[in-house]
C-alpha cells in the first residue's frame, strides 16, 4: 500500500461526513423552488380565470346592448334608412362598448347601419350573421387588423327574438382593442406581467406586457395552446422564457393567456444557491487541507513501519521498528517487534525439525508408492516386484530378495537388483529360520555376516551375500515371508529412521501378500462358478441357428453377474434366458447360480414364463435381498412353429430384426421390477412369431450403456447395427454387435456384455438335443 493514499482516504472520510448535510441543503432548496413555482403558477392561473371572466362579462354586456338596439329598430319601428342610421349613431356614441353597429332583419337584409360597410369586416359580419341564422344566440368573431387608431377590431353578433321566441333579426356590433383594454384596466387587479386574449384562429385580440412580444404569428389555433393551462414554457423573441397559463373565455372561442417570466421564479432562490455553492467550496478546501496535513503526519510512522517490515521480509530478522508517537501506531510497532522476535525464535526451531519432517514425507511418499502399486496390480508376482524395489530404495541398498513361506519351506519368489541366474530359481530353505523373528511377534531388521549360523550357507552362496539384513514380513503376528537386503561392495548401514520406515513398509507388504494370495483363491472359486453359468450353446435347434457370446469389462471383473442360458424343456420347446445380477465378485457369482438353477427348476414344472418368473422371484425374496437382485428376460420358443412366449423382469427388451430389415422390440409384456426385491409381483407375458430370416437378439445392459463422451450407445444404434447384420449367421451377428460397441466407446467397455442370438432359417438341419448343464 502506498502511504500517500492515506490522505485521500481521510479526504474521502471528511467528504462522507459533510456530504449528507450539503445534500440536504440542496434538496431543501430544490423543494422550496418547486413549491414557489407551483404557488406562482396557481396565482397566474387565477389571474387568467379572472381575465377570462371579465372578458366574458364584457362580451355578454355588449350582446345585451345589441339586442336592445335591435329590438328598438325591429319591433318598435324606430325606422329604416336615415332615421335608423341616426338612431344607431347616437346609441354608439353614448355606448362605451361599440364603435359601429348594423341591424339585419329576419331575411338578412340591412335595416340600418351607423356607417358604411367596412370592406375588411364585410365577410366577418356575414359569417357571424349566418351563425345566428343557424340557431346560435351569440357569435363572437375573430380579430381583424383594420389599421384604425383603436387597434385590432372584432365583431359580436346577437339574435333579436320576439315574444314567442321567433328570430326577428340580427345585430352585429363592432368593438376594438382599446375599448376592451380600458374595460380590463377597471376590472382586473395589477400583478400580471403579460396578458393576451386570443381568438379561435390564434390571433391576439389584445396583448399587454411581455405578451406584446410573443410570437403570435406562429400560433395557428387556440387548441395548440391548451397544454399551456398546465404551465408550459414559451420562448420570447428576446430569448427569455415565460411560463404560460391558458383559460378559455366562456361562450366564445377566445382564450385568456397570462405569462410570467421564468427568471422571476428563480431570482428569489439565486442568492441561496450562491451562498450554498460558496459553503461547498469553502468546506471542500478546509477538508482537503486538514486531510493533507493529518495524512502526512500519520504517514511518516506508517512509512517507517512499512520499511522495517520489508527488511524483515527480505531476510533481515534483526530489523525492528522505532516508532515513538504515543498512540496506536506505537502499540502496533511494539506488536510487530514482538512478533519479529517470536518468529525468529520459531524459525530457528523450525529449521531443526525440517530435516525430520522431510524424512517423514519421503517415507510417506514411499509408502504411498507401494500402496498405489499394490492397488493397481492384483497379480502376486507384480506386487512382490514392487515391494522388493520399494524396500531396496527405502533402505538405500542395491539388492532385495523376497522369500515366501510355503508350508515348512521358504521359497525365493521375487527380487530387485539380482542377476538373472539368481532370480526365481528353485531355492528352498527350511522355514525354521523364521522362528527367531516369530518370537518377537513384530517386524525388525537383523543384520548378519555371511558365515552366521542364523542363515543357511546355501542362501549366502546363492545370492553372493557378505553382510546382509533380514526383514521378516509379518501379518497378524505370523510371518508370511522374509526380505533379504544387502549392498554388494559397500558397507551396509541402516539408521533408526530407516529401520522404522522399512518395518512399516514390511507390515504393508505382508498384508498385501496375504491379500493377494487370498484374492487368487477367491478368483479361482469365482471363475469356476462363472464358467458353469455360461453353458455351451448348440449351433442349431429345429429350424433355428443359435449363438452366444460373453465379454468381460475388466480383467478383474470376470466374476460379473451377466449370464445367458438355454433350457431344453420336456415338451420340445427351449427356454431362452439373459440376465444381469447386481454387483460384482464372488457374491454376484453365487447369486447368479441361485437365480439360474431356481429358474431351471420351475421351468420343468410350468410352461408359462409369467408364472415361472413369479415363482423364481418369490424364491429369491425368501432367500433374502442382501445378495442383490436380478434383471431377466425369459422366453420359451417353439422350434417348429417359431412361436415365442416371453416375460421381462426389469431387463432391456429383446430385439427382433425381421427378414425385410424392420425392427420389433419385445416390450409388449409391460414393465415389471427385477427379481428378488418384492414378494408376489406379477410379470405379464406376451408372445410373437419368428418367421423365416428373422433374428432374435437378447442382451444385457452393457451393450446399450456403453458410453462415449458421457453419451450411451442406446437402443436406436443397436437396432441399426442388428438390422444391417441380420443376413449373417448368429455367430457373426454377435461379433458385429461387440465390434460396434467397442468402436463406439474406444475399446473401453464399462460393463460386462452377454449376448444370445437366435435366427430362423428354413435350410438348417433337424433339431438337436441340448446338452445337460
Amino acid at each position: 500500500m502506498h502511504t500517500s493514499s492515506l490522505r485521500y482516504k481521510l479526504l474521502l472520510a471528511c467528504i462522507i461526513v459533510v456530504l449528507p448535510s450539503l445534500t440536504c441543503s440542496i434538496v431543501s432548496q430544490i423543494s422550496r423552488y418547486k413549491e414557489h413555482r407551483h404557488r406562482m403558477l396557481a396565482v397566474q392561473q387565477n389571474k387568467a380565470l379572472e381575465a377570462a371572466a371579465a372578458c366574458s362579462s364584457y362580451l355578454m354586456d355588449m350582446a345585451e346592448l345589441e339586442r336592445a338596439l335591435g329590438a328598438t329598430l325591429l319591433q318598435k319601428g324606430a325606422g329604416r334608412g336615415e332615421l335608423g342610421k341616426a338612431y344607431l349613431s347616437g346609441a354608439v356614441i353614448q355606448s362605451e362598448k361599440l364603435i359601429h353597429c348594423m341591424v339585419l332583419d329576419a331575411h338578412g337584409r340591412v335595416v340600418a347601419a351607423d356607417a358604411p360597410y367596412l370592406t375588411t369586416l364585410k365577410s366577418t359580419m356575414h359569417d357571424l350573421a349566418k351563425r345566428i341564422f343557424d340557431g346560435e344566440d351569440i357569435a363572437v368573431g375573430c380579430g381583424v387588423d383594420s389599421g384604425m387608431p383603436g387597434g385590432n377590431i372584432f365583431c359580436v353578433a346577437s339574435a333579436v327574438k320576439d315574444g314567442k321566441g321567433r328570430l326577428c333579426g340580427v345585430v352585429v356590433g363592432v368593438s376594438c382593442e382599446d375599448i376592451i383594454d380600458t374595460m380590463l384596466s377597471r376590472n382586473l387587479s395589477e400583478g400580471i406581467p403579460g396578458l393576451a386574449f386570443i381568438d379561435g384562429e390564434g390571433k391576439a385580440i389584445l396583448s399587454r406586457g411581455i405578451a406584446k412580444s410573443a410570437p403570435w404569428g406562429s400560433i395557428r389555433r387556440v387548441s395548440d395552446l391548451h397544454h399551456a393551462s398546465r404551465g408550459s414554457k414559451f420562448r420570447l423573441p428576446d430569448g427569455t422564457t415565460a411560463i404560460g397559463s391558458l383559460i378559455p373565455v366562456p361562450n366564445t372561442e377566445w382564450a385568456a393567456l397570462t405569462l410570467l417570466p421564468e427568471r422571476h421564479l428563480f431570482s428569489i432562490h439565486r442568492r441561496y444557491i450562491c451562498i450554498l455553492l460558496g459553503m461547498v467550496f469553502l468546506t471542500a478546501s478546509i477538508t482537503a487541507a486538514l486531510a493533507s496535513r493529518i495524512g502526512a503526519k500519520l504517514a511518516r510512522p506508517v512509512r517507517r513501519l512499512s520499511r522495517t517490515a520489508r527488511e524483515f521480509g527480505n531476510g533481515n530478522f534483526d530489523a525492528r521498528a522505532d516508532v515513538k508517537t504515543g498512540d496506536e501506531l506505537e502499540v502496533l510497532a511494539q506488536s510487530f517487534n514482538q512478533m519479529a522476535q517470536d518468529l525468529k525464535e520459531r524459525t530457528d526451531a523450525l529449521h531443526i525439525t525440517l530435516s525430520a519432517e522431510r524424512r517423514l514425507a519421503e517415507r510417506a511418499s514411499s509408502l504411498y508408492s507401494v500402496a498405489q502399486g499394490i492397488i493397481v496390480h492384483a497379480d502376486l508376482n507384480k506386487r512382490l516386484k514392487i515391494i522388493a524395489k520399494a524396500l531396496a530404495s527405502e533402505c538405500g541398498v542395491k539388492r532385495c530378495a523376497i522369500m515366501l513361506k510355503r508350508g515348512c519351506k521358504l521359497v525365493l519368489a521375487a527380487g530387485y537388483g539380482l542377476a538373472d541366474s539368481q532370480q526365481f530359481d528353485s531355492l528352498v530353505i527350511d522355514s525354521s529360520y523364521l522362528l527367531q523373528f516369530e518370537k518377537a511377534k513384530a517386524p525388525a531388521i537383523l543384520t548378519f555376516n555371511a558365515d552366521s549360523h542364523h542363515m543357511p550357507r546355501t542362501l549366502a552362496l546363492h545370492l553372493g551375500l557378505e553382510r546382509f539384513a533380514a526383514l521378516p514380513l509379518i501379518y497378524r503376528k505370523h510371518p508370511v515371508g522374509l526380505a533379504i537386503l544387502d549392498n554388494p561392495g559397500n558397507n551396509l548401514h541402516l539408521d533408526k529412521d530407516t529401520v522404522e520406515s522399512a518395518t512399516e513398509m514390511a507390515s504393508l507388504a505382508a498384508a498385501a501378500i496375504e491379500n493377494a494370495e487370498a484374492f487368487e483363491k477367491w478368483m479361482n472359486i469365482g471363475q469356476s462358478l462363472q464358467k458353469n453359468m455360461l453353458p455351451s450353446v448348440p449351433e442349431s435347434v429345429g429350424k433355428f441357428s443359435l449363438a452366444s457370446a460373453y465379454f468381460a469389462a475388466l480383467e478383474v471383473s470376470d466374476l460379473g453377474g451377466d449370464f445367458y442360458d438355454i433350457i431344453n424343456l420336456p415338451d420340445g420347446r427351449i427356454g431362452l434366458v439373459t440376465a444381469d445380477v447386481s454387483g460384482k465378485g464372488l457374491e454376484a457369482a453365487v447369486f447368479t447360480a441361485m437365480g439360474k438353477y431356481t429358474l431351471r427348476a420351475y421351468s420343468y414344472e410350468d410352461s408359462d414364463p409369467s408364472v415361472i418368473l413369479k415363482r423364481t422371484n418369490n424364491a429369491l425374496v425368501d432367500i433374502g435381498s442382501d445378495l442383490g437382485f436380478v434383471t431377466m428376460f425369459f422366453g420359451i420358443l417353439d422350434p417348429d412353429t417359431g412361436r415365442l412366449v416371453y416375460a421381462n423382469a426389469g431387463h432391456p427388451p429383446g430385439l427382433v430384426a425381421n427378414a425385410d430389415g424392420s425392427i420389433r422390440w419385445l416390450s409388449d409384456a409391460g414393465p415389471a421390477p427385477p427379481l428378488g426385491i418384492f414378494m408376489d409381483k406379477e410379470y405379464p407375458s406376451a408372445e410373437c412369431t419368428l418367421h423365416d430370416g428373422d433374428v432374435l437378439i437378447c442382451y444385457t445392459d452393457g451393450v446399450i450403456e456403453a458410453r462415449r463422451n458421457r453419451r450411451p450407445f442406446e437402443t436406436e444404434r443397436l437396432a441399426e447395427v442388428v438390422s444391417r447384420a441380420r443376413i449373417h449367421p448368429p455367430e457373426k451377428i454377435a461379433q458385429v454387435v461387440h465390434s460396434a460397441v467397442c468402436g463406439y466407446c474406444g475399446g473401453r467397455i464399462q460393463d460386462d456384455i452377454a449376448l444370445l442370438v437366435v435366427k430362423r432359417d428354413e435350410g438348417t438341419q433337424g433339431e438337436q438335443k441340448l446338452a445337460k448343464s
